[in-house]
């Protein structure tokens, strides 16, 4: 019998910005998420 799984997290979510400085300010400071620079140069946020 194949094991249950169990609910995961959200790994991966695309937030459209016009001005992404902005947009990371406001998710760092309502969500406490971590922004970081990606190796492709994209903004990317850690929870």
């Amino acid at each position: 019998m194949a094991p249950t799984l169990a609910n995961g997290k959200i790994c991966y979510l695309e937030l459209p910005a016009v001005d992404i400085t902005r947009s990371a300010a406001f998710y760092t400071e309502v969500f406490r998420w971590s922004m970081r620079k990606r190796g492709d140069g994209a903004t990317a946020f850690d929870d």
